[in-house]
C-alpha cells in the first residue's frame, strides 16, 4: 500500500468525525462456510489494496488541517456471537441492546444546508404545504447553487471556521428535524456470496435525525428509520399516514 497523505477539501471537513454503524442480516443458506470469519478477513485485506486510504488514520499536518494518513495500519476486524432472537433485538430497530453488538472504534473522518421553515410555520400549515416546501427547497440545489455553496467554504479559509458549521446531534434535536436519503445506496447488493441481506438498519442513532433506505426487496419502496421521543413519534406518525 502506498505511504502518503491525502489532503481533504473543505467539503471532507463538513463530515463529522465519527461512523455511522449499520447492521445487516443475513439468513443461512446451508453452507458450511456461511460467514466464515477467516475467508471474510482474507477477503477484506485483498479490497483494502486498491482502497488503501481506508485502512489509513486522520492526522493533522503542519498547519493543523485533518488529513488522511495513509499507513496501512488496517481496519478493526471483530467476530462475536450473540444468542439473542430478532424479536429481542425488537426487528434491529435502534436500541441499546443492539448497539452493545457493535464494537466501538474510532472513526475515519452532510451537505450545506439552511433551514426552510420554522417549527410554527409547519404547525399552521397542512402536511402537504410541508412537503411543497420541502421540494421546492431541493429544486434549487442546483448545479450553481452547490459550486456556490463550495466557494463559500473556500472563502472561510480557515479550518476552525469551517469547523464551526459542522452539524452533529446537538442540532437535530427538537424541534429540528434531519432526514436523510439513503436511496440511491445499493445495500441489496451487499450479498458475500451466500445471499442478499434480508434486513440493513443503522445501528445507532439521536433524536431528530431519519434515514430514508431503499427496501431490500428492491420492489421500489423504502423503510424509514427515524428517532423521535415517543409523544412526537406518535405525532409524526399521525402527521404521514394523514397524506
Amino acid at each position: 500500500m502506498p505511504k502518503q497523505s491525502l489532503w481533504l477539501s473543505n467539503m471532507d471537513l463538513l463530515h463529522p468525525r465519527y461512523y455511522l454503524p449499520t447492521v445487516y442480516l443475513y439468513k443461512p443458506n446451508g453452507s458450511a462456510n456461511f460467514f466464515e470469519a477467516t475467508m471474510l478477513k482474507e477477503a477484506l485485506g485483498r479490497v483494502l489494496v486498491p482502497f488503501y486510504p481506508v485502512a489509513g488514520r486522520l492526522a493533522r499536518d503542519e498547519n493543523g488541517r485533518i488529513e488522511i494518513n495513509c499507513n496501512g495500519e488496517g481496519v478493526f476486524f471483530v467476530v462475536a456471537d450473540t444468542y439473542s432472537t430478532t424479536k429481542e433485538l425488537d426487528e434491529f430497530m435502534p436500541s441499546m441492546e443492539l448497539r452493545q453488538l457493535i464494537p466501538t472504534v474510532d472513526s475515519n473522518l452532510e451537505d450545506i444546508l439552511l433551514p426552510i421553515a420554522l417549527s410554527g410555520d409547519l404547525l399552521s400549515e397542512s402536511f402537504m404545504c410541508t412537503v411543497e416546501r420541502i421540494h421546492r427547497e431541493i429544486k434549487k440545489m442546483d448545479e450553481e447553487y452547490l459550486r456556490s455553496a463550495l466557494d463559500y467554504l473556500e472563502e472561510l479559509g480557515d479550518v476552525g471556521d469551517v469547523n464551526t458549521i459542522v452539524r452533529g446531534s446537538a442540532t437535530c434535536a427538537c424541534p429540528n428535524l434531519t432526514v436523510i436519503s439513503w436511496m440511491q445506496l445499493p445495500f441489496f447488493k451487499a450479498d458475500f456470496g451466500w445471499g442478499a441481506p434480508l434486513l440493513m438498519r443503522p445501528a445507532t442513532m439521536f433524536e431528530g435525525k431519519g434515514y430514508i433506505h431503499p427496501d431490500l426487496a428492491n420492489d421500489g419502496s423504502f423503510s424509514l428509520a427515524l428517532y423521535l421521543e415517543t409523544d412526537y413519534m406518535e405525532s409524526f406518525r399521525k402527521l404521514f399516514y394523514k397524506c
